[in-house]
């Protein structure tokens, strides 16, 4: 193989696996509608939050048995955005705190030299539909994550996994954005 051939395939499978939220089909175009609070968008796509203390804990859902993700206020696409990615497999649920490294890929936040700050509460995945229940700091202090505001305006974005897609490095099948007052 050309020496060319091989920092291409190097580069190829280096990007692959940090395309979740850039790749797969153009954004949804569901209506998005507000509830009390919360955001549905289109059928089984929903995120709910509630303040607590000193916490923000999230229920997401989507209709897939793969994975999910909720992100917070990038500065251009995926750039700088807070993120947490789950799963359920088995039965039990996996969980990772990430950061948008560029307008296409994302990192854990502790391969970066972050901390993980996501507290796992629940996770179900019954009738084609994945739940994933957790919790943020409101204010971490850890530089790859978001200060959460009561009252304050953040461009969400949501994304999911086809079908079995068990794992952080499968690219979205669909992704939604907004912008949404935390009340």
């Amino acid at each position: 193989m050309s020496k060319i051939h091989t920092y291409v395939l190097i580069l190829a499978l280096l990007l692959l696996p940090t395309m979740i939220f850039a790749s797969g089909d153009k954004e949804d175009n569901s209506t998005v509608s507000t509830k009390q609070e919360g955001i549905s968008v289109g059928e089984n796509w929903a995120f709910d939050y509630e303040f607590k203390d000193n916490k923000i804990e999230f229920t997401v859902t989507a209709p897939t048995t793969g994975w999910v993700g909720i992100g917070f206020n990038p500065s251009s696409r995926m750039k700088d955005a807070d993120y947490v990615l789950g799963y359920v497999k088995e039965g039990s649920l996996y969980l990772q705190d990430s950061y948008g490294t560029s307008n296409t890929s994302h990192a854990s936040d502790e391969s970066l030299g972050g901390t993980d700050n996501v507290v796992a509460i629940s996770g179900t995945e019954m009738d084609g539909k994945t739940t994933i229940v957790f919790a943020l700091p409101l204010d971490s202090k850890d530089i790859y994550d978001k200060k959460f505001v009561q009252g304050d305006t953040y461009k969400v974005l949501l994304a999911y996994g086809k079908d079995n897609s068990d794992d952080f490095t499968s690219m979205h099948t669909k992704r939604q954005s907004m912008n949404v007052v935390l009340k």
